[in-house]
């Protein structure tokens, strides 16, 4: 073999060592990123198992709604970019059914918004760990606290019927806003003629029933009816106060 050859064969030989070693280098290289994105994974599986919403509460208006959710989970949630969190709302109109996704402003829009209104730990106003600082939309959600968001429609709409809630790390809540039925009593006081009586169906009941509990001179009957409250009525007034169970269908 000539030297020609044998400098050919080393040079060879030492470039093959040199792409092992690459090879090699760019494998532990690899691993070692492997290795340090698992731990932020799992931390990131673990927050997702142990974070867990509740809507709680809920008033619906002529174009707002009222929300209250509470971090009902084991783990605050940061408040660090309100426009993360996804809400759609699901509602009808003239018999047909909508859905709408308001984006969040806390400031006044003319379009359909949301904005977050109060922070509330243990019914009480207002929390002291890792505040949220509701101009500014930082802080911390921390767990048993319950955050109050008010939705603005442009839409009009006859019910609103559910609510989906999307956190920022991902973790969907839902509610349906509609109640089948609700019931309860009502007092016409002695020299007055009507009552008004709120229901909590959020639509315009379909069926209603009343009944005195006491007799009655004349007539008495409904009036009024809305998707949250109706009006019962007296044809004369009565010598005592007259109580009513009424009870309210959807």
């Amino acid at each position: 073999m000539g030297q020609s050859s044998v400098v050919g064969v080393a040079f060879t030989a030492l470039i093959f060592v040199a792409g092992i070693a690459s090879f090699i280098t760019l494998n532990i290289s690899s691993v070692n990123l492997v290795t340090s994105i698992i731990p932020g994974q799992i931390d990131k599986i673990e927050t997702l198992k142990n974070e867990k919403l509740e809507i709680t509460d809920w008033l619906i208006e002529i174009s707002q709604i009222d929300v209250n959710i509470t971090n009902s989970g084991d783990t605050k949630i940061a408040i660090d970019d309100l426009s993360t969190i996804d809400i759609i709302l699901f509602y009808s109109l003239n018999g047909s059914d909508y859905t709408v996704k308001p984006n969040w402003s806390q400031d006044q829009q003319n379009y359909s918004y949301w904005k977050l209104e109060e922070v509330y730990y243990n019914d009480q106003h207002g929390d002291t760990i890792n505040p949220i600082d509701i101009n500014q939309s930082f802080g911390f959600w921390d767990p048993y606290e319950t955050i109050k968001i008010s939705i603005h429609l442009e839409e009009t709409f006859d019910t609103i019927e559910a609510i989906i809630f999307t956190s920022p790390d991902g973790i969907i809540e839902h509610k349906l806003l509609t109640k089948e039925e609700d019931y309860g009593t009502a007092k016409i006081i002695t020299g007055t003629l009507t009552v008004t009586v709120e229901h909590d169906l959020n639509i315009i009941p379909t069926n209603i029933q009343i009944t005195p509990r006491s007799n009655i001179t004349n007539n008495y009957w409904l009036g009024n009816i809305t998707n949250s409250d109706f009006i019962i009525y007296l044809s004369e007034v009565q010598d005592n106060d007259v109580t009513f169970y009424w009870w309210a269908t959807s």
